[in-house]
């Protein structure tokens, strides 16, 4: 590994492994999370785990939990932007959510789909994979085809016919109809 620049070194040392150096507000842990998407080859998950632990040390108080929650589920939605001035813990969660949200759908920059990819709707490609149904994928991206193909195929690797005849049987008793 190259020794890094000037720059990089001190945010190296400064998120290093003793928890002195971790970074105590949200401002620099999310500057710091930016730089590590730049450049993440540099710095190991290890860094990261210990500047998460540091913030996250709050989250068993009820009103930074209330706060991260409803950051969380607002960054999960594509609408909505950060307020500027909203608590730590709201913040904190917005960007965690945003990222969930990225992972699914990709960058937000790139445009809002068509159909939003939660992790319900991988769990239902995952559940038709392992009892052979075909999916469809219209008005998906290319992006949350690569997402929903590894959960169908994970689904599909758990495929067992035995299963899926005796689901159809009971779905057939009880005048259920696949279609």
């Amino acid at each position: 590994m190259e020794k890094p620049d000037g720059e990089i070194h001190r945010v190296f040392c400064w998120y290093s492994i003793d928890e002195r150096h971790a970074p105590r507000d949200l401002k620099s842990f999310l500057s710091f999370q930016r730089f590590l998407k730049s450049n993440s080859s540099i710095l190991n998950s290890f860094e990261v785990l210990n500047a998460t632990i540091s913030i996250m040390k709050n989250i068993f108080n009820p009103v930074y939990r209330q706060d991260y929650l409803d950051g969380y589920a607002s960054g999960l939605n594509p609408y909505i932007d950060c307020i500027e001035d909203s608590s730590e813990a709201y913040a904190f969660g917005f960007e965690q959510g945003r990222v969930e949200y990225e992972r699914l759908n990709g960058k937000i920059t790139y445009g809002i789909p068509k159909l939003i990819v939660t992790n319900k709707v991988l769990e239902d490609f995952l559940l038709a994979g392992m009892l052979g149904m075909d999916i469809d994928a219209d008005d998906y991206t290319a992006f949350q085809i690569d997402v929903i193909q590894k959960w169908y195929q994970s689904g599909v690797e758990k495929y067992n016919p035995n299963q899926s005849s005796y689901l159809l049987m009971l779905l057939e008793e009880n005048g259920i109809e696949i279609v």
